[in-house]
């Protein structure tokens, strides 16, 4: 979620009494927004929290410009609430006609907070799925096992769903939102958030038709490949080599396709066979997920310190759990460790590959 007002303590007040303990980026005008929308190519906030009297650009010329981009660009269609100090039904209507979906008066409370947000976020009729989606051509060998593990992913979510089970459901629906992010699937992925906010919340009443979209939605969906200009001038010469951990293989493929021209590239979906593999492949860098069954990215960069000849190989964890602004705010640090948001661009993430290799 993204929280827009040039009052620092109306978004304090605001992040703290968000339900469901999300992720939480902050602006203080709408040009900071629109930018912060538009910057978000790969994981978009599904909700946007907005002043409409800011300086540099209000809150209803923010939103009108986020509407257009959205359209323009393809991407699902993100909530936008309204809060300003003026009431009226003036206020109200013009919120409305720029694109706002709810609009709160100012003192906002939580419980009037809550509710606006619940009432969006239980509605996912309201985000229409397109019917094709447009991803980089780089990723055209992984498309068709990434679709097959999602849609059974879907179904197993499904299950859950019907059976009631809240943290299953949960944990199934972040990893398909995220994994959607990363390909593009961007309609999908807004899906795959309400659908984890909600678990997370306990609340699974009326979420099997949401999973029904998802899983129609992952049938009918037609897939074009955009050029990636990334692909020109890529070096054929493999420099060096990176061990990739993460649970999930759609991930790993995704890495793969983004990050195998510029190296060589192996990995294991078993955190457990880090050091076994490290002592064998010798990699210059180990990118690490953190949020991991079993053995999550902390016991595996403890395992990494504690091995003499593992020690001073390098790590960069690679997460969702974190936004790119809040990363910013950690030092680009976790646990001791350089760190990196999910939702990072490919080039970014390339470049902090290859600072920490070079260190």
């Amino acid at each position: 979620m993204l929280v827009v007002d040039d009052d620092e303590y109306t978004r304090v007040f605001a992040a703290r009494f968000l339900p469901g303990a999300p992720r939480v980026a902050h602006a203080g005008d709408g040009r900071q927004a629109l930018e912060a929308v538009m910057a978000a190519l790969v994981d978009p906030p599904d909700l946007v929290l907005m002043d409409l009297d800011m300086p540099v650009m209000g809150g209803l010329e923010a939103a009108a410009r986020i509407r257009e981009w959205e359209q323009g660009a393809g991407h699902a269609r993100c909530f936008l609430i309204a809060m300003s100090s003026h009431d009226g039904e003036p206020i109200r209507a013009q919120s409305l006609r720029a694109g706002f979906d709810r609009f709160i008066q100012k003192p906002v409370s939580p419980d009037t907070l809550r509710q606006a947000i619940a009432e969006l976020l239980q509605a996912p009729a309201t985000l229409q799925p397109a019917q094709t989606v447009q991803i980089d051509a780089d990723l055209r060998l992984a498309l068709p096992g990434f679709l097959a593990s999602r849609r059974e992913l879907a179904g197993q979510l499904a299950a859950a769903v019907a059976a009631g089970q809240a943290e299953p459901a949960r944990a199934l629906a972040h990893k398909l939102a995220g994994s959607f992010s990363l390909y593009g699937f961007h309609w999908a992925a807004a899906q795959g958030k309400m659908i984890e906010q909600r678990a997370r919340d306990n609340a699974l009443e009326g979420l099997a038709a949401a999973v029904a979209a998802l899983r129609g939605h992952l049938e009918g969906i037609e897939v074009k490949f955009a050029e990636n200009r990334a692909e020109r001038g890529k070096s054929m010469v493999k420099k060096h080599k990176l061990l990739v951990v993460d649970d999930d293989e759609a991930i790993i493929d995704w890495l793969r396709a983004k990050l195998g021209a510029q190296y060589d590239i192996v990995s294991t979906n078993a955190p457990e066979s880090v050091l076994a593999l490290a002592r064998k492949e010798r990699p210059s860098l180990i990118l690490c997920d953190i949020d991991m069954p079993e053995m999550d990215g902390g016991d595996v960069s403890k395992a990494l310190y504690d091995d003499s000849e593992l020690r001073d190989v390098p790590v960069l964890f690679i997460t969702r759990l974190v936004s790119p602004s809040d990363m910013a705010a950690t030092g680009h640090q976790i646990g001791g460790r350089s760190a990196i948001s999910k939702q990072a661009r490919p080039e970014e993430l390339a470049k902090r590959i290859e600072s920490l290799i070079r260190a």
